[in-house]
This record gives structure tokens, C-alpha cells and sequence, in this order.
């Protein structure tokens, strides 16, 4: 669990980097991929995960979400 919880800050590293030098909106600050653990398979030792691509922005005043 800890090697992919590593890895998964890596990436949403490497994607904040990325996001902020090619998009030029403002309604959006970044994207982040989070993960969810269900547990050991049936039929293997490895662990499955559901991932998930998530925005998000900082409230703005005055500015619907």
C-alpha cells in the first residue's frame, strides 16, 4: 500500500505540473487522480483499486461553483 501511495502522489505531481503549463482557464486549478481501495481479490493477492480523475478549483467570492 505504501508503494501506490506513492506512486499515485508521483503522478498527481506530474499532472498538477502539466496542468498548470498547458491550461489556460480559470475556472478549474487542477486535476488530481484519487483512488479507492476494495480489498485483496478473489483470486490473486493483489490488491484492486477504483481510481477516479477529480477537479478542483479554490472558492471563489462572489463566483458560482
Amino acid at each position: 500500500m505504501k508503494y501506490h501511495s506513492l506512486k499515485m502522489e508521483e503522478v498527481n505531481e506530474t499532472m498538477r505540473y502539466l496542468w498548470n503549463k498547458t491550461y489556460q482557464g480559470t475556472d478549474i486549478d487542477g486535476i488530481k487522480i484519487r483512488s479507492e481501495n476494495e480489498g485483496a481479490a478473489s483470486t490473486s493477492s493483489r490488491k484492486s483499486y477504483n481510481y477516479r480523475v477529480r477537479r478542483h478549483h479554490q472558492s471563489r467570492i462572489g463566483t458560482p461553483d
